[in-house]
């Protein structure tokens, strides 16, 4: 049921950016929802699901990031996606 409702948070995430692409707290927030999905993927054991849901959330705070490279709630959050990313790409190797 988790999986169900972050995805229905990115849906509404996804929708509200399309909408307005300019909103950062909302690409922000899609990027975390990515996040949540991605770890619900990854704790069923969808790992190559997962790792898309956090490449994903890192292209979003990247570009957050490239037009605010001072925003240190956006660094945290690229240094918590990046680890997600690297933990699944070594669990690949």
């Amino acid at each position: 049921e988790a999986l169900a409702e972050y995805e229905a948070d990115k849906r509404i995430m996804q929708e509200l950016t399309a909408r307005d692409p300019d909103n950062a707290d909302w690409r922000r927030d899609l990027s975390v929802s990515h996040n949540f999905v991605g770890g619900i993927l990854q704790a069923q054991g969808r790992l190559q699901e997962a790792l898309a849901e956090y490449e994903a959330s890192e292209r979003i705070i990247l570009a957050l990031l490239s037009a605010t490279p001072d925003q240190t709630q956006w660094m945290e959050d690229l240094e918590l996606t990046q680890s997600l990313v690297a933990s699944l790409r070594e669990a690949d190797s």
